[in-house]
């Protein structure tokens, strides 16, 4: 799961033009409250900072999926 924070959200959501933030805040309520698919992902990447810092949890990720299924080089 990749997650950001509500105020992140909104500002790339509102980026892409057409939607106020009053609908796109009742299209978040319509779905499931971020906390709990945080607890139902098995594996976390919070996209709440920079390109660089997103890219090294994903780096991060990918080595170790790649270690648990004996990939590791």
């Amino acid at each position: 799961m990749v997650t950001a924070p509500v105020k992140t959200r909104l500002e790339r959501l509102a980026k892409r033009g057409g939607i106020d933030e009053a609908q796109l805040r009742r299209r978040m309520e319509a779905q499931l409250p971020q906390h709990e698919k945080i607890l139902a992902a098995t594996h976390l990447i919070d996209n709440g900072e920079g390109l660089e810092e997103t890219r090294a949890q994903v780096e991060l990720l990918a080595a170790r999926l790649a270690f648990e299924n004996g990939e590791v080089a």
